[in-house]
């Protein structure tokens, strides 16, 4: 009786479902612009001569790292490509990821890179950071390496006198 009772329910639910449509119709894709249509740019080829990165910082609770790069070549850059490894202070790897920044240096200056941090849970700061008060916080150490850049397209003005 109850296996009756119960393949009546299931009947009944299935004709009782209101069917719904769910997709769109005369939906068409658009034109995509790559990303090579966007950048301004030529992507050069780095050496570890090429930039000089310091200062790296993600405090406890912070939603963002950052970090000092400076240009020595000798032009203006746009777009850095950063390999960062995470390691905890005992040289064990926690993770590592490629991140790309929008950054505006020109040859021989220095600017800040701000970038989302990777610890969306808000337990790790780096270590040369501000120490947190509470005693839940995981220290980390970073290596940061630079292993791409787009270089602005060299276009000389003509000054008129």
């Amino acid at each position: 009786m109850r296996l009756i009772l119960l393949i009546l329910i299931v009947v009944i639910t299935g004709f009782a479902a209101e069917a719904r449509r769910t997709t769109r119709r005369g939906l068409k894709p658009g034109p995509v612009m790559s990303r090579e249509a966007v950048v301004a740019g030529d992507t050069i080829a780095v050496s570890e001569s090429d930039f000089t990165l310091a200062g790296f910082e993600k405090p406890l609770r912070s939603r963002r790292e950052s970090f000092f790069v400076t240009n020595n070549t000798d032009r203006n850059i746009i777009s850095l490509r950063v390999k960062i490894i995470y390691y905890d202070l005992d040289d064990r790897m926690l993770d590592s990821r490629v991140v790309d920044a929008t950054v505006d240096v020109a040859p021989g200056e220095t600017c800040r890179v701000y970038i989302r941090a990777w610890d969306l849970q808000d337990v790790f700061y780096y270590y040369r950071s501000a120490r947190p008060r509470s005693g839940v916080a995981t220290p980390f150490k970073v290596a940061v390496t630079v292993i791409g850049a787009v270089a602005v397209k060299n276009v000389e003005k003509k000054q008129e006198l």
